[in-house]
């Protein structure tokens, strides 16, 4: 292939790991405030909590930051929503490209998956 052409596939794959770095990160932001929002729910409205607000704990009540926690969930969920959108977008044009320019790649998940399925090399999993 061209220069041209592996640099513009290597920047088309950059672009695809830093939306998955950033979705990766934004989805356990919203895994937190899920647990967050689940634990204020059960508690009375008057009771006295904290909030991280600037690398401080500010004193407040649940009354006052339940709705805030759920404004920023909802925020989130549109967010991540929106960047796997534009994941999968950037993954089929990436795929396109590669039909295009006739590109294998040497580490796709196709090539990968017998490696995978063999567990030899598979941390964190008890046999």
């Amino acid at each position: 292939a061209p220069p041209e052409v592996a640099a513009e596939w290597r920047a088309m794959r950059q672009k695809e790991q830093m939306l998955i770095q950033r979705l990766t990160e934004l989805e356990q932001t919203q895994r937190e405030h899920v647990v967050v929002k689940d634990a204020l729910e059960k508690l009375p409205a008057e009771r006295n909590c904290y909030q991280l607000i600037g690398g401080t704990l500010v004193p407040k009540t649940v009354e006052g930051v339940l709705p805030q926690v759920s404004a920023t969930l909802t925020n989130l969920t549109s967010v991540v929503a929106g960047l796997r959108e534009e994941l999968e977008k950037a993954a089929a044009a990436r795929g396109a490209f590669e039909s295009k320019h006739r590109i294998k790649p040497s580490g796709s998940p196709a090539a990968a998956a017998p490696a995978a399925s063999s567990g030899a090399a598979t941390p964190g999993v008890l046999a």
